[in-house]
């Protein structure tokens, strides 16, 4: 079988080049047993229904605190949480034939998963991922307890060829005109400052018109990222009173896996619906293919929670020809540092993107 990473751009087709290669082994060993290691819940349940969308032919099944384990499946989908659990007998994963990890970006050094992998035998082992960490560190410790990178295709190259939608952003630059005035100076405790902005900007009236107004203008669905908890329910409760002709929802982290997968599917069936959602939850292998706008509200300069969260929108619809990306550029000390970041990984990716100011009045 082999070892390795393979990575291929958000909505590239992971989970079916996944599927692909157990099937590749099913076909010489009907018995062998495959453990899949995914993020969290929602990614259990999204990978488990797309086998089944497949109609694989080997056996699988899902392992969390929600589902038994079944070792007589060939396959055992489980998140990382249920595998870290003190209270969970790990033993039977010494004598798997192969282990796949699926978002291997999320392998930092240091990381308590590490730990798990230790108690794993087989060096078949392969993980995919859209991006690489950037840090040195967490790349040489994927390809340690992983393998070599077997396999690259970036996100360009993957518009490039038609095989997900194009892509394009608009970057709002909003101009305050009573911030302040130790908001723009360069900080002496940067931990303290940067907490200070952002407070601020969560409950700026300014801002959450300016997000409710441009949502407004758009018929289709959109997704808007957000960091905190507080600004979500600020934005929920903000758009529901500004945008009545659409449906709004805040997924978060205490929203059960069955409900956000409910709003997944209004949002596929559906339109005129603005799903907010904390970034950790929905920046990375959520899948919905009926997304036409991403609004960045939270700010930040992560490159793989960017490249994660565009990637959101790029899975191909039927009426969709492009995602828009909405990057909210607050011109304040730390939204300022941070919009150079995100604009050199929008070149770095050959994004196209304009920029506009709005200035409050």
């Amino acid at each position: 079988m082999g070892r390795g990473v393979t990575v291929l751009a958000t909505a590239g087709g992971k989970t079916l080049t996944i599927a692909s290669l157990i099937e590749s082994v099913y076909k010489t060993d009907k018995s062998f047993k495959c453990l899949i290691i995914v993020p969290d819940l929602m990614l259990v349940n999204q990978t488990y229904g797309d086998f089944k969308d497949y109609k694989v032919k080997f056996s699988f099944s899902k392992w969390t605190g929600n589902h038994k384990l079944n070792l007589s499946s060939n396959i055992i989908i489980a998140n990382m949480g249920i595998l870290q659990s003190s209270k969970t007998n790990i033993d039977w994963i010494e004598h798997i034939d192969m282990l796949i990890v699926d978002e291997v970006h999320k392998l930092r050094k240091g990381n308590k998963i590490n730990k798990v992998l230790k108690n794993i035998r087989t060096n078949h082992r392969f993980g995919f991922t859209g991006t690489m960490p950037e840090s040195h560190e967490d790349q040489w410790n994927i390809i340690g307890k992983i393998g070599p990178i077997l396999y690259e295709k970036n996100s360009f190259q993957l518009r490039k060829d038609k095989y997900i939608a194009n892509a394009e952003a608009l970057v709002l630059k909003l101009e305050y005109t009573k911030p302040p005035a130790h908001f723009m100076r360069r900080p002496t405790d940067p931990g303290e400052r940067y907490r200070k902005e952002s407070e601020y900007l969560r409950a700026n009236p300014f801002r959450n018109n300016v997000l409710s107004t441009i949502v407004s203008n758009f018929t289709n669905n959109g997704l808007i990222l957000v960091d905190y908890i507080s600004h979500g329910e600020i934005l929920e409760q903000h758009l529901k009173s500004k945008c009545k002709d659409k449906e709004v929802y805040f997924i978060r982290g205490d929203v059960p896996v069955e409900d956000r997968d409910k709003i997944k599917k209004l949002i596929e069936k559906k339109k005129n619906i603005i799903c907010v959602a904390i970034s950790k939850i929905f920046s990375t292998g959520i899948s919905i293919n009926n997304l036409h706008y991403i609004v960045f509200a939270g700010g930040g300069k992560a490159k793989i929670k960017i490249l994660q969260s565009i990637g959101r929108g790029l899975r191909k619809h039927k009426d969709k020809k492009k995602v828009l990306i909405v990057d909210v550029a607050d011109q304040l000390y730390y939204g300022m540092k941070h919009m150079k970041k995100r604009l050199k990984i929008y070149k770095d990716e050959n994004l196209n993107y304009g920029i506009k100011t709005i200035r409050e009045t």
